[in-house]
């Protein structure tokens, strides 16, 4: 595929979020950054996910901007590597189907990027606002930092894929390890920071 300079390849791996998708998507659409396309992997859901997304898909302005691929169940590795074959974009974001970004979110991270070329991404600081769990923002200002929340945060590790945006060159190349569960988000970044550096953004994004 031939990559388009500054889009940003918005990839979603979908699996049984027919109550979050929605709120999801909406994030998206208001990002001041629009120069975006969407694409989600439903991952073989068995709730309802697929018909609430094409309903909500096909009541906005611009439905062209997504691309809908489905899968038999093969885990969320799996349908991410999927939706980064399909991507258009000189930059590839990982939003999960159960988190918020902010309205600048991918604004922030792209002018980053533009200003540091030798960087193979950015990533940094998000919110938790789950249920059971007191508010919190999680910063990471080195690796230990980064690991030290994998280890104590682990049942939350979608959000250090959805507060990062890669360079899809890079991207394309690794991939995610399918063989790995949780950890095969922090585990793709670990060697992508071997290639080139990262960016650390303070505001929390997510």
């Amino acid at each position: 595929l031939q990559m388009q300079s500054d889009l940003v390849s918005v990839v979603i791996s979908l699996y049984n979020k027919e109550k979050q998708i929605v709120n999801t998507l909406k994030s998206l659409l208001v990002q001041s950054y629009d120069l975006w396309e969407c694409i989600i992997v439903d991952d073989g859901s068995t709730d309802l996910s697929v018909t609430v997304l094409e309903e909500f898909i096909g009541g906005i302005t611009q439905p062209e901007k997504f691309l809908i691929l489905k899968q038999v169940n093969s885990g969320q590795s799996s349908a991410r590597n999927r939706g980064i074959t399909h991507a258009k974009g000189e930059f590839i974001a990982f939003l999960d189907a159960d988190d918020i970004w902010n309205p600048d979110k991918l604004e922030t991270q792209v002018k980053l990027l533009n200003e540091s070329p030798e960087s193979a991404m950015v990533i940094g600081a998000y919110a938790i606002t789950q249920k059971g769990f007191p508010n919190r923002i999680v910063r990471h200002t080195s690796y230990d930092s980064l690991l030290n929340d994998w280890l104590t945060l682990s049942g939350f590790g979608g959000a250090f894929e959805s507060v990062a945006l890669v360079r899809a060159e890079l991207m394309k190349r690794e991939m995610f390890n399918i063989s790995l569960s949780t950890s095969a988000g922090l585990e793709v970044f670990i060697r992508l920071s071997k290639k080139r550096a990262l960016i650390y953004n303070k505001s929390p994004l997510l």
